[in-house]
Order: structure tokens, then sequence, then C-alpha cells
């Protein structure tokens, strides 16, 4: 719960501080944050949103030492959060969504999550920190504060800008487009090759929660697969923005599974596309989008068939139905996708289209 104090200290803190050191603000962070949760809540700092993989995990390992130091709230310890990250294949400087964050905060125990980015403006940067609570996302806390540009933060920016591009090979597939991948543009429209290579289906209008469009690959991933080879469920989400958070879901029980292999979403998860990693198995809306703007353009290739979603339409014993789309006409219809369904009527295997969101 946050106190009015909070609220009333905070912007004093911010005009004496203004324009501090990189380490200096996530010192007065971690003060505020600490007075602002309750006594003895358990934390977990999972995420620093930046192109530095280096600079995230300093950040993390600062902002932990400065609440280890104010001893009013207790973070996690970082071995923990490691280890969770190596087993579902996640970094310290992405998007991985609050959702998602969620998932992670109960499976470490804790009550509280933070989350940061750091973003430049103009000759400065800015520095962003929220607590969400690990039961309903809510935003309980919340940090913005220019800082100076030093020695420590451009040494990390330093490394970034020149660290050579990933190529993408590993343990997923990987594809060439057809054609290059774009320069970014300032904006895009739907039917425009996005920064991946692939097509742009959908536009939000706005970048809320860190992304505007939705960009198809530009082939589908090369065989039809099942959606999963086990009887694995997730709370069912279907509107545009979701899939992501669905696909990470599935791959949470994927991961306690054997790894996943050979499941739709943990194809799409493990897809590389001119150095993107970042895709995901659509929501039964997003598929539906990329039915209608893409598909009905005769844009993108698809095939006259079905299509997995990543939403979860029901449970029926040993059979677990998922949603598809039917790009020969738009139907939607709920299909078996474990394989060890009943003999009588064995799961599927219908196409998969990965997208990502930016």
């Amino acid at each position: 719960m946050k106190k009015i104090l909070f609220f009333v200290f905070l912007p004093i803190i911010a005009s004496v501080i203004n324009a501090q050191t990189l380490d200096t603000t996530i010192g007065v962070a971690a003060a505020a944050v600490s007075g602002s949760l309750p006594r003895n809540s358990t934390v977990v700092m999972i995420e620093f949103e930046t192109n530095s993989e280096e600079l995230a995990n300093h950040v993390i390992d600062e902002m932990n030492h400065n609440l280890v130091t104010i001893g009013l709230i207790r973070p996690v310890e970082r071995r923990r959060l490691n280890t969770i990250r190596s087993e579902l294949s996640l970094n310290t400087q992405g998007d991985i969504g609050d959702d998602f964050a969620q998932r992670i905060g109960h499976m470490l125990g804790a009550q509280h999550i933070i989350l940061g980015s750091i973003s430049s403006s103009g000759n400065q940067y800015i520095l962003r920190f929220r607590a969400i609570t690990t039961e309903t996302a809510t935003i309980v806390w919340s940090f913005s504060q220019n800082i100076r540009s030093d020695t420590v933060l451009e040494n990390f920016l330093r490394s970034s800008r020149t660290a050579a591009v990933s190529s993408g090979t590993g343990g997923g597939q990987t594809q060439t487009a057809a054609t290059p991948a774009a320069t970014t543009p300032t904006t895009y429209k739907v039917g425009d090759t996005g920064p991946a290579g692939g097509l742009i289906f959908y536009d939000k209008g706005n970048n809320s929660g860190g992304w505007r469009y939705l960009e198809a690959a530009p082939a589908d991933i090369t065989q039809r697969l099942y959606q999963t080879s086990e009887a694995v469920s997730i709370e069912s989400q279907r509107a545009v923005g979701t899939g992501r958070a669905n696909t990470q879901a599935i791959m949470i029980q994927a991961n306690n599974l054997g790894g996943g292999f050979g499941w739709a979403a943990q194809a799409c998860a493990t897809f590389t596309l001119n150095g993107f990693d970042d895709w995901f198995l659509p929501s039964r809306d997003e598929l539906n989008f990329m039915y209608g703007n893409l598909h009905m353009r005769n844009l993108g290739g698809f095939s006259p068939d079905w299509y997995w979603s990543s939403t979860y339409g029901s449970n029926d014993g040993s059979q677990r139905r998922w949603w598809a789309i039917n790009f020969s006409d738009g139907g939607h219809a709920i299909h078996v996708g474990n394989r060890d369904a009943h003999q009588w009527y064995p799961g599927q295997q219908l196409r998969v289209r990965p997208i990502r969101q930016f």
C-alpha cells in the first residue's frame, strides 16, 4: 500500500538530486521503494529494459545491494532469479510483460515485483522503476528521474553499441526472409515490411505497454505442429496484446515437461529471423487480424488451412482444446491440441505463423 508521505517527499528529492549519476539515482529509488512498500515485504527485481545486458545486470545488482543495506524490504536472492531465468531462457534486459512477471514473482514467493527501464532525453537519460503486486499486477509504486551521463553509464552503452549483431543461430528454427529487413521508419502502416523482415498486420496507434505494432513472420514454420504434446492448459486470453503472455505461460509448463520440443508455442518462442528472437504464438484475436489484414489482401503467403492460436479453449478429459482459425474462410473452431488425446480422436497438427510486437 502506498504511503502518502512518499508522494510529498519524492518531488523534494527530485528537485534536489536532479540529473545525478546512475548509481546515485538507483540508491534514491531504492530508498523510495523501501519507504513505500509494506515493511518486510519480499520483492524481486526481474528485469531492466535496455539494449545492454551488462547494464541491466548492473542496475539489478545495485538495486538489490541498496535494498539489503536499507533493510526495510527483502529482495529475493539473485541466484534464485537467475535459475528461473535460465530455465525459461530469459535475459535481464528484455520486456517480458507484467503478466509473465507475475508468474515469475509467484514462483519466487515475492509479494512485489520491481521492473525498470532507461531511455534517452536530449543530453540526459531518464531512469524509471515501478513496482507491481504479484497477486494483481497493480502498480503500487513508480519512480522517474533524469540522470546525467557518467563513465559507468557510457561504458555500458558503448559496449552495447559496438557489440556484434547476433546471427540468431541456436536451438530454435531460423528463417531468411524473402525480402531483407526494412530500414526502421518513423511509422508503419498495415502491409509494410517490418524491422524483422515480416509484415505489419496491426497498428494499435500508440505505444502503451511498450509496443505499438504487430509483425507476422513472412512464412509459416515449415512443418505442421501439435499445439502441445502433453496435457497443458492456461488461462484463456484472446485479446490483441495477449499472445505473448499466452506463449510465455505455455512455456512455463513446457519447461517443467521436458522442454516442449515440437510444440507450436515452443517453435515460436525459439524462432529467429534476421537476428530477432522475440516471436510468439498469436492469440485468437491477433490471429484473426492477421487473417483479415494480410491474408484477405493476398499478403503473407498463407495457406487455405487451419492455424493455431495460443488461446486455450476447453478441457475434455485428457483432450486439451485450443482455438484455431481456418484461413480458407475465416472460421473459428476449437481443436484438440495435445498429441496424447484419446486414440479415437487424436490431437491435430495445424499450421503455425509466429508474430512479434514492437
